[in-house]
């Protein structure tokens, strides 16, 4: 299971060679303002992406509500999207996205349509599971929601892969194959770490993208604290009914 999720972050707008930039934050997207109609809360849900793969697979990690900010979090405490307390491990504090326990060469699939922006090796970063430096295989999807979505851009991220489809600059379907998964990088059990990040209803403003929980977040009685907190953003539940991973 990978613990540096967080550094798998890129860019949104424009396409460039493979890469990853360690413990950054995507970039602003060719439209970086917010339209005067943006509603002043985020959608509580908007289906647009499928499960990333067929068939289903276990749910090894989830998006940490407490900070998905790993470095920054650690503090042994994590909050999932039905606001769910929890001791946390190392691995688990701070995580930015899901992780799904599944075989070595599992077919990945695009979650929505969009254009690969990132496709390839990392850039070698730093791991503590494996106790030196680590660089994976990697895809990273550009989407643009529709119209009635006020065009936000989002990110969806697809992390330890075996082997990559795709190059920078394809557009894909929801559902097209983008390669297969694996347990390269800082890994050390074969499986998938899918991630998002959006645009618009980020605490501070900025619009460079900030990762969100595609699952949402459905606690009735407390607020999420990554919606809260001044680094953060809503989670709006992406999954389309019938198509979202097992458990979520």
């Amino acid at each position: 299971m990978s613990a540096r999720h967080l550094a798998l972050l890129s860019v949104l707008a424009v396409p460039a060679a493979a890469s990853s930039q360690p413990d950054a934050t995507p970039a602003t997207p060719s439209t970086p303002t917010a339209p005067a109609t943006l509603p002043a809360e985020a959608p509580a849900a908007f289906p647009f992406f499928q499960k990333p793969f067929a068939g289903d697979y276990p749910v090894l990690n989830v998006f940490d509500h407490d900070l998905p900010l790993r470095a920054a979090d650690n503090n042994r405490r994590a909050v999932d999207w039905r606001g769910r307390r929890f001791r946390a491990t190392r691995a688990q504090d701070g995580h930015a996205g899901y992780d799904f326990a599944m075989p070595v060469g599992t077919p990945l699939l695009a979650a929505a349509a969009g254009t690969v922006t990132r496709a390839g090796q990392e850039d070698p970063h730093p791991c503590h599971l494996l106790s030196g430096l680590t660089s994976g295989l990697w895809v990273q999807i550009r989407h643009r929601l529709p119209d009635e979505a006020h065009g936000e851009y989002l990110i969806t991220n697809y992390v330890h892969l075996s082997r990559v489809d795709v190059k920078v600059g394809d557009k894909l379907a929801a559902g097209d194959q983008l390669g297969l998964s694996g347990n390269t990088g800082c890994s050390n059990v074969p499986h998938l770490h899918f991630a998002a990040a959006r645009q618009f209803y980020t605490r501070s403003g900025s619009t460079k993208g900030t990762w969100f929980d595609p699952s949402g977040w459905r606690a009735r009685k407390r607020a999420d604290p990554w919606a809260l907190d001044p680094r953060g953003v809503a989670s709006t539940r992406m999954w389309i009914d019938g198509k979202a991973p097992a458990g979520l």
